[in-house]
């Protein structure tokens, strides 16, 4: 049986899935995703971006998310924003999984990540 926690968790990011469809989509060129399996642990992270054409207007707005998890092994220190070379003021965290607390994106830099742990992010607003 899970902890309440995770299965709140799980249903909330099921929950963002369903909302974003475009997330289903294959990865394209503008995507990253990448895994460090070294020293005993293996973390996952990664951008993506949908696209959105601005029928009526040359302005082209797009959302953006961010992961970064942890899949097996032993804690992980974590440098998302300089492995994906992003500004952490342009994002907010949309989820964390049970035991972290963190609100503030700046604080990912350093932060140990333990088996199982993972966080969402979005990109604030973009228009191009």
């Amino acid at each position: 049986m899970m902890p309440g926690g995770r299965v709140a968790f799980n249903l909330a990011l099921r929950q963002y899935r369903q909302a974003n469809p475009w997330l289903a989509q294959n990865l394209s060129g503008s995507d990253r995703f990448n895994r460090i399996n070294q020293l005993g642990y293996t973390l996952f992270y990664g951008v993506r971006t949908q696209h959105i054409q601005a029928e009526s207007s040359p302005i082209v707005d797009y959302k953006q998310v961010a992961m970064l998890a942890h899949m097996g092994g032993e804690p992980a220190e974590t440098a998302l924003f300089d492995w994906l070379q992003l500004d952490s003021s342009d994002w907010s965290i949309v989820l964390a999984s049970p035991g972290l607390t963190i609100t503030d994106p700046k604080k990912l830099k350093g932060l140990v990540l333990k088996d199982g742990q993972a966080i969402l992010l979005k990109k604030k607003s973009i228009l191009a």
